[in-house]
């Protein structure tokens, strides 16, 4: 298993489901029964709070993601991102800067996604 083709396989197919505002290609890329950490201290999300997080890409505008993978161990890769966006509700401009955990399948899934991100002042 070549997990960093994987990886960015994967990362290419979230950046453009992020740009796209296409939240069911988003939740396609995680397998049924993953994992989910939205932030390093809180549980993991249930299925109805996931649901909700990835709808919310929806009417964001001017949406830019980039990302380096980092490291890769076995089955895991470690990837730097940056997310820029304008918020519809308030018209303000967000600059997200984080690492992801990604742990996958056989078949390229993600089974576990931990997430750190600072939003810059």
């Amino acid at each position: 298993m070549d997990t960093r083709a994987i990886a960015e396989e994967w990362l290419v197919r979230l950046k453009n489901a992020w740009e796209g505002g296409d939240s069911e290609a988003a939740v396609a890329l995680f397998s049924a029964t993953r994992e989910y950490y939205e932030r390093p201290f809180k549980p993991g999300t249930t299925q109805e709070e996931f649901g909700r997080y990835w709808a919310d890409i929806h009417g964001l505008r001017d949406i830019k993601f980039d990302y380096t993978v980092e490291a890769v161990e076995g089955r895991l890769a470690v990837a730097h991102w940056r997310n820029s966006f304008t918020s519809p509700d308030d018209d303000k401009s967000w600059l997200l800067d984080g690492v992801f955990f990604i742990e996958f399948d056989e078949e390229g899934r993600c089974i576990v996604f931990r997430q750190w991100w600072f939003a810059a002042d």
